[in-house]
């Protein structure tokens, strides 16, 4: 297929010159039209926007219909009953007038072989085209096919009418035909030569802004000259039109919803879990003066929402732009198809409008793409960030205090770790409470400790009674070995804790530790059924996260904090008697050496 070059240039048609006003005289623009003939689809270009769908012009005494085409364009279907000759068309609201000879439109053919022609070219048309499996693609195959087929069922003078128009209007259909509807595509990629899909998925947002606009331009195209053809009486023209408009669409569906799908907005960050601006509590990192750190990025993302309309990001309120134009051309070709639809045996499907869907953000990895857009610093005089950099998927950074800081020992400075984040499309910052230790902080966490939790759902009881865990401290988990129930005094080993977990972790940084627990379990209690006056036996599975989060006091040698307990119920039968609600919830907590 030929290259369409130039996103904004309108396609000639055939025996018809381009009419082109003056620049604004104060008397009636004049313009030299040139030869037509009937059933030719004319075109007028003007130096003025045209903002309504169709105005009505007169050729010599005779009213007849004028419809836009494009933003600057508009025209009309040469009928049977046009005079032969000379003639003069007269444009009131544009206060232009067209000169033109009007001539019969002959067939050198037959009717079968002009429409054979129509075919093959059509035909031609989808075997060169890139389709691929989307549903896009799929409407647009069976759109052409089924033209095809319907075109050969029409009556003698549906089929006389079509090859007419076939004929007056060749390269005018030709041209639309050999379009190439993935120049956009290539042109941003600059020259890549491949499918949609792929094409699509390797680009950035800047080229996926350039792509749109040339697509949408290409589609409306055709949506125009179907809407022009069911307007001015020219039903299976119409659909010859609207079926390649379907095929136009291929391209600028997919690139739609690239941009609905794709997560464009940044708006938070993420340290080791810990997001921005949470506040100070126990939640903090935890640094030693000089020692490097290896933490974990994460950058929150989503896909626009519609408050991103006004975004200070050109390409981002320019994809609003694009929702805008696409939509508006939907609703013409959605008018059209309705039209055919209802006035021929030729059935389309109609498309649907285009735009951002509503989401929250999520948590991603940071790339080192992206961690090129953030910049670190710390608030405080005595602090001073010593080295930072992006290491193995993760942020590696160092923070030194100063020899004139007054830090006692077992003391520490707390702050703010504060970034910035920008890059071609988003720009916000944030901060993380932070605490660091002029030196390394040792806390002997051996020997046996205790775990008191006030008022825990699952976690801290044992056969549904408040209970203290006693356990003791491993490389990177704990070992429980006993559990003793506060109301009687009861105590069990601590195998059956141990084994209810699949995860069993805790880290210690500084005074910070933190504790993750989770795992697989199940009720199984037996419910009397008063029909059957019997016990019967129910089973319902259920997972369970605790996280837990504390700081090391030295005054008390405690650690003080919260658990996080999630219950999920997700599987398993109705249990009549025992209730089955998911949970998420959080209590206090207290570790403390026995």
């Amino acid at each position: 297929m030929k290259r369409f070059i130039l996103l904004f240039t309108l396609i000639t048609l055939l025996g018809c010159s381009s009419d082109d006003s003056s620049d604004n005289p104060p008397e009636t623009t004049i313009i030299n039209g040139g030869v037509i003939r009937t059933s030719q689809f004319v075109k007028i270009n003007l130096q003025q926007n045209i903002t309504q769908d169709t105005y009505t012009g007169t050729l010599d005494d005779m009213s007849i219909s004028l419809v836009k085409l494009s933003e600057n364009s508009i025209g009309f279907i040469v009928g049977e009953d046009f005079p032969f000759g000379e003639s003069t068309l007269n444009i009131p609201n544009f206060n232009t007038k067209v000169k033109y000879t009007i001539e019969d439109t002959v067939l050198t053919q037959t009717v079968d072989e002009v429409l054979t022609e129509y075919t093959t070219n059509l035909t031609t048309f989808g075997e060169n085209f890139p389709y691929g499996n989307s549903v896009y693609d799929q409407e647009a195959i069976a759109a052409l096919n089924d033209y095809n087929t319907t075109i050969s069922q029409l009556n003698e003078l549906e089929k006389a009418q079509l090859a007419k128009f076939y004929v007056a209007n060749e390269d005018l259909i030709n041209d639309l035909l050999n379009t190439d509807y993935l120049a956009p595509l290539e042109n941003a990629r600059f020259g890549r030569d491949n499918y949609i899909d792929d094409l699509i998925n390797g680009m950035n947002e800047n080229q996926l802004y350039v792509a749109m606009g040339g697509a949408i331009f290409t589609f409306g195209e055709s949506v125009w000259l179907a809407y022009g053809c069911i307007t001015l009486g020219q039903p299976w023209a119409a659909a010859g039109f609207a079926t390649v408009a379907l095929t136009a669409y291929v391209t600028t569906g997919k690139l739609m919803t690239e941009i609905e799908s794709r997560k464009l907005k940044r708006v938070d960050a993420a340290i080791d879990g810990i997001i921005s601006d949470t506040g100070r509590g126990s939640t903090m990192l935890s640094f030693n003066s000089g020692e490097q750190k290896m933490m974990d990025l994460n950058i929150a993302a989503r896909t626009l929402n519609s408050d991103d309309r006004n975004d200070s990001s050109s390409i981002i309120s320019g994809f609003f732009t694009a929702f805008d134009d696409l939509n508006e051309l939907i609703d013409k070709i959605n008018e059209t198809i309705l039209w055919i639809n209802e006035n021929t045996w030729f059935t389309l499907s109609e498309k649907e409008h285009v735009g951002p869907n509503n989401s929250t953000p999520t948590f991603e990895s940071v790339t080192s793409n992206t961690f090129n857009g953030f910049s670190f610093s710390v608030s405080h005089n005595d602090l001073s960030i010593n080295s930072i950099s992006f290491e193995n998927n993760q942020l590696v950074m160092a923070i030194d205090v100063s020899e004139d800081a007054n830090v006692g020992e077992d003391e520490f400075i707390e702050s703010t770790l504060n970034y910035s984040y920008n890059d071609e499309l988003n720009s916000f910052n944030g901060s993380f409470p932070i605490r660091v230790y002029p030196e390394e902080i040792n806390i002997d966490l051996s020997g046996n400790w205790i775990m008191e939790i006030s008022g825990g759902y699952l976690f801290g009881t044992y056969d549904d009674e408040a209970a203290l865990y006693r356990f003791e401290f491993n490389a990177s988990s704990i070992t429980f070995n006993q559990v003793t129930i506060l109301s009687d005094g009861y105590q069990e080993g601590g195998n059956e804790l141990n084994s209810a977990f699949s995860n069993n972790a805790y880290t210690l940084e500084g005074t910070q530790l933190s504790m993750d627990f989770s795992g697989d379990s199940a009720i199984t209690p037996s419910c009397y059924n008063s029909d059957t006056e019997e016990w019967e036996d129910y089973s319902r599975d259920f997972t369970f996260i605790f996280t837990v989060e504390t700081q090391y006091n030295f005054d008390t040698e405690m650690f003080t904090g919260t658990v996080n307990e999630i219950i999920d119920y997700s599987t398993g039968e109705v249990i009549p008697c025992e209730s089955t609600t998911d949970y998420d919830g959080t209590s206090a907590i207290q570790i403390y050496r026995e």
